[in-house]
């Protein structure tokens, strides 16, 4: 459901609740792709945490990676078609928890306390927001949703 199947009394609030979650997501991946990139540690954590996570060619994966954070995370902040860019981030989330997030889960827990467990990784809310940028676009403050018909895409 696009933003504008919303009432009109609620475009604003939605799109601001959206914006504010495109900005926080964005410059989360964008600072963190960065670092990936051009930082010693920030290269040598990530290709130890891919190669630790059973990732597929992790000195071509690493930095991949870290360009598609960096250069979808600034085009999420800045509204330059965020549902691809959302949905895309949104699938790292996924692989990042189903990866390296479980294995941060202590063995023997409980069902219920596995849930909790995982349910706290970043990479989880991380991507629920996503997800909801994906559902709903980017709301009216954004640069080109690549829908020229409605400013509410």
């Amino acid at each position: 459901m696009p933003i504008s199947a919303l009432p009109a009394e609620t475009r604003i609030p939605a799109s601001l609740l959206l914006l504010l979650s495109r900005i926080v997501a964005g410059t989360m991946f964008a600072v963190s792709g960065w670092n990936k990139l051009f930082t010693d540690d920030g290269r040598d954590r990530m290709l130890a945490t891919l190669a630790e996570a059973g990732i597929p060619w992790p000195a071509a994966s690493a930095p991949a990676v870290a360009m598609v954070e960096w250069v979808l995370g600034t085009t999420l902040v800045l509204g330059v078609l965020p549902r691809l860019s959302a949905a895309a981030l949104m699938m790292i989330c996924a692989v990042a928890a189903f990866t390296d997030g479980i294995g941060r889960i202590p063995a023997g827990l409980g069902p219920l306390d596995w849930l909790s467990w995982f349910l706290y990784l970043p990479e989880v809310p991380l991507g629920m927001v996503l997800a909801w940028v994906c559902v709903l676009g980017a709301g009216r403050y954004a640069l080109w949703t690549g829908r020229a018909a409605s400013p509410m895409a």
